[in-house]
């Protein structure tokens, strides 16, 4: 029961590959094989992200989920070259996932809070004319306006208001999916969906197995960046839902597991390339069903085994397909504004989980304002040599995103903070001075409360030790440096040149080796830091004490 809840939720994803269909007058045989194989990819998606392997999975409950994001290029992808071009283009993107995937912790600094929420920000902006479009029914500027589709777009809509925020047990995890539900009704009652379809879909038959007739690959090198783009927004996507799984699966969560960050994003990147080779439209996880599983408390990754198996057997049952082909465009772009809406606060959620400065001022302001003008450029008369420049000037997602990119590495200069003390051996009272020193510069810096708490006590612990044991001739001189995702300790003092010990001191220890506490509070240090080191200069020791953050 539990695994089809979650394959309803992954099914309201459905209606982004509608929206390609409609945007682009996708032939209907072409589009049930389109269809059906997104759903299909899904599927092995949701099996594959489901798994615990040394490589490949999150071992978490975080279902594969269609993409919004992939729709812009997706669409130029389609206009330009067909299903082909748009299939390879798509494992283009999971390509460069699947190596993004391999150095994601080295390149952490490229993604901050303000980057990432401005990533799914935009993502949903940049599909706010079409949803506005299909809200009003009209395929295109030059549709005649009916007010039928106004009333079956409203009632739609209202139905998710309102079962989202009134709704009582179950139904308020599927709002989209009742909205639909009500959608369809009201446009059968009004006459948009003629009784002639419900008996064409009798007439299918209950299981065909979709057949490769529209399988190509080519390539375009103009659209290289916005499908770059579009695999980037799904690894922060990812990222973010693996942080949620990782704080709903572990009550003493206090850091990201960088490693699990990295199986993620590499099945991301092979979900995507196998998107590709099927001619389905590109992917991520799902924000939907983790909420679903902190709701219902079930958080057990063999659901999305089960989850992955439903959807693979909708793949090959025609009616589902045909289910989703029929679906009255106000309903789409309905259930699509639900989405935007969900996306663009999800993005100011995460931007906000960090206190703005100067520098993340412009990063959000400057990338923000040129994403949401991106329209304008479209009217620039460019040379014939620079149509890949006009496919990033004129997409909100890729140009804010490229923008921002650059912000962040240009504002990483003199990112790094230091302050100096000096630490006489008279001192008064040393914990007060050490925590005082740590907790003023942390809340300054902007630094995690429990990482400047980690801080202060292995400091403390390094120095106290240090007076007590005579291990320092002079005042020993600490500079303390932070730069958003590293907080250092360096202590430079002149004395005796102690090494780590790779154990703690046993209780025999205590009784015949002196040295003993001092080695136990140099093991506290190591303990306490995520690196530990002793070295030695010309001049002086050093300790360095390392965190991350």
């Amino acid at each position: 029961m539990l695994g089809l809840q979650h394959a309803l939720l992954i099914a309201t994803s459905f209606i982004f590959p509608l929206i390609l269909i409609k945007s682009t007058g996708m032939g209907n045989a072409e589009a049930a094989f389109f269809i059906s194989m997104t759903i299909f990819a899904v599927g092995i998606g949701t099996i594959l992200l489901s798994l615990k392997g040394q490589y490949i999975g999150t071992g978490f409950l975080c279902p594969s989920f269609a993409a919004l994001f992939f729709i812009p290029p997706s669409t130029a992808a389609y206009t330009l070259g067909g299903l082909g071009l748009m299939s390879a283009m798509t494992a283009v993107s999971g390509v460069f996932q699947v190596a993004l995937s391999r150095i994601i912790k080295r390149l952490r600094f490229l993604f901050p809070p303000e980057v990432t929420g401005l990533v799914i920000i935009m993502a949903g902006i940049s599909a706010i004319p079409f949803s506005i479009q299909s809200f009003l029914g009209m395929e295109s500027q030059k549709s005649v306006f009916l007010y039928e589709n106004l009333v079956i777009a409203t009632v739609t809509l209202g139905v998710i208001v309102i079962v989202s925020i009134w709704g009582k047990g179950s139904m308020k995890l599927y709002p989209a999916f009742i909205g639909i539900l009500a959608g369809y009704f009201t446009a059968f009652f009004l006459g948009q969906i003629p009784i002639s379809l419900i008996y064409t879909s009798i007439s299918f038959p209950l299981v065909a197995i979709p057949k490769p007739a529209f399988l190509s690959w080519s390539f375009e090198s103009s659209l290289l960046f916005p499908f770059l783009i579009a695999g980037l927004a799904g690894i922060f996507k990812t990222i973010g839902n693996l942080t949620s799984c990782q704080k709903i699966n572990d009550a003493k969560w206090t850091r990201s597991d960088m490693q699990n960050y990295s199986r993620g994003t590499l099945t991301d990147g092979l979900i995507n390339i196998l998107c590709g080779s099927l001619s389905g439209l590109g992917q991520s996880t799902s924000s939907g069903n983790i909420g679903l599983s902190l709701a219902t408390g079930a958080t057990s990754r063999r659901i999305g085994f089960f989850a992955g198996a439903i959807l693979l057997a909708m793949a090959i049952f025609p009616p589902v397909s045909f289910f989703f082909m029929i679906m009255p465009l106000p309903v789409i772009g309905a259930a699509l504004i639900y989405s935007i809406c969900y996306m663009v606060m999800t993005g100011i959620e995460v931007m906000m989980t960090r206190l703005m400065d100067t520098r993340r001022f412009f990063t959000i302001g400057i990338s923000l304002v040129f994403g949401l003008g991106a329209s304008t450029f479209s009217n620039v008369a460019l040379p014939t040599d620079y149509t890949w420049l006009a496919t990033i000037l004129t997409s909100p997602l890729t140009l804010s995103t490229i923008i921002a990119l650059l912000l962040t590495l240009i504002f990483r200069i003199g990112i790094k903070q230091t302050e100096n003390i000096e630490i006489r051996d008279d001192v008064q009272n040393l914990g007060d001075t050490v925590f005082s020193f740590i907790d003023s510069n942390a809340r300054k810096w902007g630094a995690r409360r429990d990482v400047a708490l980690k801080a202060g006590t292995a400091l403390f612990e390094f120095l106290e030790s240090g007076f007590v044991n005579g291990v320092f001739r002079d005042s020993p001189k600490v500079r303390l440096s932070f730069d958003e995702y590293n907080l250092d300790i360096m202590i430079d003092y002149q004395g005796e040149m102690v090494s780590i010990p790779q154990t703690m001191p046993s209780p025999e220890d205590f009784i015949d080796k002196p040295d003993s506490f001092f080695k136990m509070s140099l093991a506290l240090v190591k303990m306490h830091s995520d690196a530990f080191s002793l070295s030695k200069t010309e001049s002086t020791n050093r300790a360095h004490i390392h965190f991350e953050h």
